[in-house]
Protein backbone atom coordinates (compact mmCIF):
# COMPACT_ATOMS: atom_id res chain seq x y z
CA UNK A 1 0.00 0.00 0.00
CA UNK A 2 1.47 3.45 -0.75
CA UNK A 3 0.89 4.72 2.79
CA UNK A 4 2.24 8.36 2.22
CA UNK A 5 -1.12 8.81 -0.09
CA UNK A 6 -3.36 7.43 3.17
CA UNK A 7 -3.35 11.29 5.06
CA UNK A 8 -3.49 9.43 8.34
CA UNK A 9 -6.28 11.63 9.22
CA UNK A 10 -8.61 10.81 11.88
CA UNK A 11 -11.79 10.91 9.79
CA UNK A 12 -10.01 8.20 7.45
CA UNK A 13 -9.81 6.02 10.19
CA UNK A 14 -12.82 6.07 11.51
CA UNK A 15 -14.33 5.77 7.78
CA UNK A 16 -12.04 2.48 7.51
CA UNK A 17 -13.74 1.27 10.16
CA UNK A 18 -17.00 1.55 9.16
CA UNK A 19 -16.32 -0.94 7.04
CA UNK A 20 -15.31 -3.20 9.49
CA UNK A 21 -18.19 -5.65 9.98
CA UNK A 22 -19.98 -5.41 6.37
CA UNK A 23 -19.38 -4.46 3.07
CA UNK A 24 -21.42 -0.94 2.92
CA UNK A 25 -22.18 1.59 -0.51
CA UNK A 26 -21.33 4.43 -0.02
CA UNK A 27 -24.31 6.71 0.49
CA UNK A 28 -24.96 3.79 3.75
CA UNK A 29 -21.94 4.81 5.18
CA UNK A 30 -22.05 8.45 4.92
CA UNK A 31 -25.54 7.95 6.69
CA UNK A 32 -24.13 5.30 9.48
CA UNK A 33 -20.78 7.73 9.76
CA UNK A 34 -23.58 10.68 10.70
CA UNK A 35 -25.55 8.53 12.71
CA UNK A 36 -22.83 7.66 15.46
CA UNK A 37 -23.45 8.64 18.53
CA UNK A 38 -21.53 11.59 19.37
CA UNK A 39 -19.66 11.50 15.92
CA UNK A 40 -21.22 15.00 14.57
CA UNK A 41 -19.92 16.62 17.63
CA UNK A 42 -16.50 15.98 16.73
CA UNK A 43 -16.17 15.71 12.79
CA UNK A 44 -18.12 16.94 10.31
CA UNK A 45 -17.53 15.63 6.36
CA UNK A 46 -19.30 17.03 3.46
CA UNK A 47 -20.54 14.50 1.19
CA UNK A 48 -18.38 15.40 -1.71
CA UNK A 49 -15.52 14.83 0.40
CA UNK A 50 -16.41 11.46 1.72
CA UNK A 51 -17.11 10.22 -1.65
CA UNK A 52 -13.66 11.34 -2.37
CA UNK A 53 -11.93 10.15 0.20
CA UNK A 54 -13.73 6.41 -0.70
CA UNK A 55 -12.12 6.82 -4.32
CA UNK A 56 -8.65 7.05 -2.67
CA UNK A 57 -8.85 4.74 -0.42
CA UNK A 58 -9.75 2.03 -3.12
CA UNK A 59 -7.15 3.58 -5.43
CA UNK A 60 -4.30 2.82 -2.59
CA UNK A 61 -5.84 -0.63 -1.66
CA UNK A 62 -7.92 -0.07 1.64
CA UNK A 63 -10.92 -0.87 0.45
CA UNK A 64 -12.27 -2.69 -2.56
CA UNK A 65 -15.35 -3.31 -4.51
CA UNK A 66 -17.31 -6.25 -3.83
CA UNK A 67 -19.15 -7.58 -6.61
CA UNK A 68 -20.31 -10.55 -4.54
CA UNK A 69 -23.43 -8.35 -3.25
CA UNK A 70 -26.33 -9.19 -6.12
CA UNK A 71 -28.57 -6.12 -6.35
CA UNK A 72 -32.36 -6.17 -7.13
CA UNK A 73 -33.08 -2.23 -7.21
CA UNK A 74 -31.85 0.47 -9.21
CA UNK A 75 -29.48 2.32 -9.41
CA UNK A 76 -27.10 -0.24 -9.09
CA UNK A 77 -24.51 1.12 -6.09
CA UNK A 78 -21.27 0.13 -5.65
CA UNK A 79 -20.29 -1.76 -2.60
CA UNK A 80 -17.42 -1.49 -0.83
CA UNK A 81 -15.30 -3.43 1.71
CA UNK A 82 -12.15 -3.62 3.81
CA UNK A 83 -8.82 -4.63 1.89
CA UNK A 84 -6.45 -7.05 4.48
CA UNK A 85 -4.30 -3.74 4.26
CA UNK A 86 -7.35 -1.92 5.53
CA UNK A 87 -8.18 -3.97 8.49
CA UNK A 88 -4.58 -3.93 9.47
CA UNK A 89 -4.19 -0.28 9.07
CA UNK A 90 -7.38 0.43 11.00
CA UNK A 91 -6.69 -2.32 13.92
CA UNK A 92 -3.27 -0.53 14.28
CA UNK A 93 -4.86 2.91 14.73
CA UNK A 94 -7.48 1.86 17.20
CA UNK A 95 -5.39 0.30 19.33
CA UNK A 96 -2.53 2.55 19.67
CA UNK A 97 -2.95 5.49 22.30
CA UNK A 98 -2.91 9.35 21.26
CA UNK A 99 0.52 10.35 21.60
CA UNK A 100 0.09 14.29 22.20
CA UNK A 101 -2.62 15.44 24.50
CA UNK A 102 -3.76 18.42 21.47
CA UNK A 103 -5.10 15.29 19.54
CA UNK A 104 -7.62 13.91 22.81
CA UNK A 105 -10.36 16.04 21.74
CA UNK A 106 -10.12 14.48 18.00
CA UNK A 107 -8.78 11.44 17.80
CA UNK A 108 -9.09 10.02 21.22
CA UNK A 109 -12.96 10.68 21.18
CA UNK A 110 -13.53 9.34 17.79
CA UNK A 111 -11.67 5.85 19.29
CA UNK A 112 -14.26 5.95 22.10
CA UNK A 113 -17.08 6.39 19.46
CA UNK A 114 -15.67 3.64 17.21
CA UNK A 115 -14.69 1.20 20.11
CA UNK A 116 -17.87 1.59 21.71
CA UNK A 117 -19.75 0.78 18.39
CA UNK A 118 -17.59 -1.69 16.76
CA UNK A 119 -15.49 -3.14 19.30
CA UNK A 120 -16.89 -2.96 22.59
CA UNK A 121 -14.80 -5.80 24.34
CA UNK A 122 -11.93 -3.51 23.71
CA UNK A 123 -12.84 -0.32 25.71
CA UNK A 124 -10.55 -1.34 28.59
CA UNK A 125 -7.55 -1.97 26.83
CA UNK A 126 -7.80 1.58 24.72
CA UNK A 127 -8.63 2.77 28.08
CA UNK A 128 -6.02 1.79 29.87
CA UNK A 129 -3.44 2.80 27.22
CA UNK A 130 -4.49 6.41 27.10
CA UNK A 131 -5.05 6.86 31.27
CA UNK A 132 -0.82 5.13 30.99
CA UNK A 133 -0.28 7.76 27.86
CA UNK A 134 -1.75 10.59 29.78
CA UNK A 135 0.04 9.55 32.91
CA UNK A 136 3.60 10.08 31.33
CA UNK A 137 2.27 13.22 30.19
CA UNK A 138 1.61 14.57 33.68
CA UNK A 139 5.08 13.51 34.58
CA UNK A 140 6.69 15.19 31.96
CA UNK A 141 5.13 18.69 32.35
CA UNK A 142 5.81 18.66 36.08
CA UNK A 143 9.40 17.46 35.62
CA UNK A 144 8.86 20.98 33.27
CA UNK A 145 7.50 22.93 35.70
CA UNK A 146 10.24 22.38 38.42
CA UNK A 147 12.31 24.22 35.83
CA UNK A 148 10.51 26.78 35.65
CA UNK A 149 9.90 30.16 37.49
CA UNK A 150 5.97 30.36 37.95
CA UNK A 151 6.12 34.21 37.35
CA UNK A 152 7.27 34.71 33.87
CA UNK A 153 5.75 33.19 30.70
CA UNK A 154 7.13 30.18 30.30
CA UNK A 155 6.14 29.00 33.49
CA UNK A 156 2.43 30.33 32.95
CA UNK A 157 2.59 28.16 29.62
CA UNK A 158 3.44 25.06 31.59
CA UNK A 159 1.32 25.54 34.77
CA UNK A 160 -1.07 25.91 32.06
CA UNK A 161 -0.12 22.67 30.54
CA UNK A 162 0.15 20.79 33.33
CA UNK A 163 -3.22 21.97 34.59
CA UNK A 164 -4.99 20.83 31.16
CA UNK A 165 -2.99 17.43 31.08
CA UNK A 166 -4.08 16.92 34.70
CA UNK A 167 -7.67 17.20 33.77
CA UNK A 168 -7.53 14.85 30.81
CA UNK A 169 -5.88 12.32 32.93
CA UNK A 170 -8.87 12.94 35.43
CA UNK A 171 -11.05 12.60 32.78
CA UNK A 172 -10.08 9.45 31.52
CA UNK A 173 -10.08 7.88 34.68
CA UNK A 174 -13.52 8.69 35.43
CA UNK A 175 -14.53 7.23 32.16
CA UNK A 176 -12.78 4.38 33.11
CA UNK A 177 -14.93 4.43 36.64
CA UNK A 178 -18.35 5.37 34.59
CA UNK A 179 -17.63 2.53 32.30
CA UNK A 180 -16.43 0.22 34.96
CA UNK A 181 -13.46 -0.75 32.81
Amino acid sequence: MARNLFSSNTVDYALLGLFLDQSRHGYELYQLFQSLPGMQRVWVIKQPLFYAKLDRFEKIGLIETDNSIVQQTQPLRKYFRLTQAGKTTFNEWLSTPVLKARLMRQEFLVKLILVRHLKPATLPQLIEAQITAARSWVEGIESEAERTSPRDEDGFITTFRLHQIRAIYDWLVSIREKLAC
